[in-house]
């Protein structure tokens, strides 16, 4: 993940994703080269990206490139988790209700957007928090 990405998870219930979910998707991100034949992944690697496992997971990864911020996008990414009867969670696990309000909300408050709005303060901050110190066996 490069500093300016902001990372969710997409949770999709039983039975799975719909048939149809490579259009949904290929509607705004284009289909990309993937690493794994368990993993299909949509969109650019350093920019916006949705990486979807083959295996029939029930974990969609999704990460955004604050950058520049994209409203039309983030409209159409909550319309495909609304179409595939999804949750949205932030990366760390707090669930994010879909709406566009509380997405774009979490994408404004996410070290990406800290780190795009103030490079040289974000990574101030993080030479400045503490390491924490392994403990011992």
């Amino acid at each position: 993940m490069a500093t300016w990405q902001a990372d969710f998870v997409v949770l999709v219930g039983p039975p799975g994703l719909p048939a149809n979910y490579r259009e949904l998707v290929g509607g705004f991100l284009p289909p990309a080269r993937s690493w794994s034949t368990d993993l299909e992944v949509w969109g650019i690697d350093d920019g916006d990206r949705i990486d979807i496992p083959t295996d029939g997971s029930s974990e969609l990864f999704a990460r955004f490139d604050l950058r520049e911020w994209r409203p039309v996008l983030y409209d159409q990414f909550l319309a495909f988790i609304c179409a595939v009867g999804g949750r949205l969670q932030a990366e760390s696990g707090v669930e994010i209700p879909l709406t566009a309000e509380a997405f774009r909300r979490s994408l404004s408050e996410s070290d990406a957007a800290r780190f795009v709005t103030g490079p040289r303060g974000y990574l101030d901050g993080l030479a400045s928090k503490p390491t924490p110190l392994p403990e011992e066996p």
